[in-house]
């Protein structure tokens, strides 16, 4: 065989914890605009992962959970999310993976990052799961293993 083959590049990254209302020593601190500061710095910096991602060519990008800081997010958070994720699976698969602040109580209750199922190229994961996903690259297989929900260990 003389056909070389690359290594597959991931861009893999946790502990977003978007939260609008994120706190410095217990406050809200915002800037001259308004707005609470240690919002923009944890949208920055996702989208700052995102960004190498899409710069360094990955082949696939991972989530590897706590996308939010809770699993009931507000709107605003969700919007950014997309935004970031829609952009950067137009360029390459993104796995999310489900997390401990995203699980709810009860078996009933759905996964923080559930909503982001509707975006093309996004592979949501809240159990235990094999993907098979085509990169440029080709074919892969990923094992994932979701922080699991209390109910789910009885």
């Amino acid at each position: 065989m003389d056909r070389q083959r690359r290594s597959l590049k991931v861009g893999h990254w946790a502990d977003a914890h978007l939260d609008q209302f994120a706190t410095c020593t217990g406050k809200i601190v915002r800037d001259q605009a308004g707005n609470n500061i240690r919002w923009l710095d944890r949208v920055r910096c996702l989208q700052a992962a995102c960004d190498g991602a899409v710069r360094e060519q990955c082949d696939l990008a991972v989530d590897a959970g706590d996308l939010f800081d809770t699993y009931r997010p507000p709107p605003g958070e969700y919007v950014e999310a997309l935004r970031m994720y829609s952009g950067l699976a137009h360029v390459m698969p993104v796995i999310v993976c489900g997390s401990n602040h995203g699980t709810g109580q009860s078996a009933f209750d759905a996964q923080d990052i559930e909503p982001l199922r509707q975006v093309p190229g996004l592979h949501v994961v809240t159990r235990p799961e094999r993907l098979v996903i085509e990169t440029k690259i080709g074919q892969v297989q990923v094992y994932v293993l979701p922080h699991p929900r209390r109910s789910a260990l009885r």
